[in-house]
């Protein structure tokens, strides 16, 4: 958060808007619920632009570093005001939750800007504390607005402060014995199938995969969801009445993938989801056919048989292994000259998106094709002067898992990636670091180590056309 100083004063005072952000105006100010603050229906990736970090789809020339520097904690930059910030938001998160759940009638302006101020606050922090007393109660008056309100922009926000609420504090700590999953699928479902705004239906997909992996996780409920999720994509979107929508294609396969990966064999039907991902090659939309190439990714890494040292703690051989590991009816070669063809498609984007774009699709291709690590590090300024915060991302499992989180948490990614045991343990493929050093962190090494010859040529900008010949002579 930044300050104003006023020359002839000498004084450091507080915007309005940073006044907002710390929390100081939130029943004041009937700006806090300005309709821009909304979030868009754009997908996952776009979202990651929030904490201004690295995604699929984003902009900038850092994917080059393969390095991300955030500056989400610069929101609070301003010692006084977060100082202010820190003593007061948990009694402003505990008034949120009283408006929310009180059951009194107040008009739909009133109740948008309650839910953007409890959004803002359980993204910002990890409010374990705050929610668990009243954590059912809170999921109800969410489930409410979600089926009832009339209002696109407060369906949307109660369902994303849905998703905030399950994954800050499971079931376990609320009263009621009942499963948050049973209590919110159908009417979670039954919105994305009826609902006509289409933002509203691209959050229930999110919060319908956040619901599952961080309550429920059995099998017995991830065969119908995968099954949903997979009639999105093969229809473009007419399996809930959003024909040709690229953005909620775009959140169906996140939420697959991120449901998938609870389970070795990825859920059972991964053959179909792979067919339909393939066919998604085609779109004309650049951002599907990179979300489509990310996922194909995601299930050949799914397939490959471990390296020597990886086979895990139990020792388990690659033969007792094999059949946990999903079907695929496609070889890496065989997809090879299509994924090319996709890449080739970034053209329609504008210079800087075309070179972004190109990087990704080369760190596919290199994934499905030679299985190399991705070696992606987001990187941000510690609370620590002179320390940094590194999460480093190898694998494509960890790469879907952390696209589906950023949309969830927003710029909240970092405050729970360090402080919520519940994303730290879904993101165990990924490595956490503080680095103590004032250096700009040093690029890692892309290509998991092999040799630098090899690694030049990746890096050539005409690799994409070397392996198209490579494969088309065959």
């Amino acid at each position: 958060m930044r300050t104003k100083t006023h020359k002839n004063e000498g004084k450091k005072t507080l915007s309005k808007k940073a006044q907002i952000r710390a929390g100081l105006l939130l029943k004041d100010s009937p700006a806090s619920s300005h309709p821009g603050s909304r979030r868009s229906s754009r997908p996952a990736s776009r979202y990651a632009s929030e904490d201004e970090s690295e995604s699929l789809h984003g902009d900038g020339d850092d994917l080059e570093d393969s390095v991300t520097f955030s500056t989400a904690s610069g929101e609070y930059d301003d010692e006084d005001a977060s100082s202010a910030a820190a003593v007061e938001w948990p009694q402003q998160l505990r008034s949120c939750i009283a408006d929310l759940t009180g059951g009194k009638r107040v008009s739909d302006a009133v109740r948008q800007t309650n839910l953007e101020s409890f959004l803002r606050l359980v993204r910002r922090h990890v409010a374990h504390d705050e929610i668990r007393d009243s954590g059912l109660e809170l999921i109800q008056a969410l489930l409410k607005s979600i089926k009832s309100s009339d209002n696109a922009q407060e369906r949307v926000l109660a369902m994303d402060a849905l998703a905030m609420t399950i994954l800050t504090y499971n079931s376990e700590s609320f009263s009621d014995t009942a499963s948050i999953w049973k209590l919110v699928r159908n009417s979670l479902q039954t919105v994305c199938e009826s609902a006509e705004d289409e933002a509203v239906k691209v959050h229930a997909v999110r919060a319908l995969a956040t619901a599952f992996v961080f309550d429920c996780r059995s099998r017995e409920a991830a065969e119908p969801l995968l099954e949903f999720l997979v009639e999105i994509v093969e229809s473009d979107g007419q399996a809930v009445g959003a024909e040709n929508s690229s953005d909620l294609v775009v959140a169906a396969m996140q939420a697959w993938s991120f449901v998938a990966d609870v389970f070795a064999d990825k859920g059972g039907d991964a053959a179909r989801a792979m067919e339909a991902f393939t066919d998604q090659l085609d779109s004309s939309d650049a951002d599907v056919q990179l979300t489509a190439a990310a996922q194909i990714a995601f299930l050949f890494e799914a397939v490959r048989p471990p390296e020597d040292g990886e086979e895990g703690e139990s020792g388990d051989s690659d033969s007792d292994n094999e059949d946990e590991r999903p079907y695929l009816p496609y070889q890496p070669g065989a997809l090879m000259p299509r994924l090319i063809t996709a890449a080739r498609g970034s053209k329609a984007y504008s210079n800087g998106r075309r070179h972004s774009t190109g990087n990704w699709f080369r760190r596919i291709i290199a994934s499905v094709d030679k299985g190399w690590a991705l070696r992606h590090q987001t990187v941000w300024r510690s609370d620590v002067p002179g320390s940094w915060i590194v999460l480093e991302v190898d694998t494509m499992s960890a790469w879907v898992l952390m696209e589906h989180l950023k949309a969830t948490l927003g710029k909240g990614f970092k405050e729970h990636l360090m402080g919520n045991a519940m994303v730290r343990e879904v993101l165990d493929e990924a490595s956490v670091e503080v680095l103590e050093q004032r250096e700009r962190p040093i690029k890692p090494t892309w290509g998991g180590g092999r040799d630098a010859d090899v690694q030049q040529r990746v890096h050539e900008m005409d690799f994409l056309e070397a392996e198209t010949r490579a494969y088309t002579d065959d």
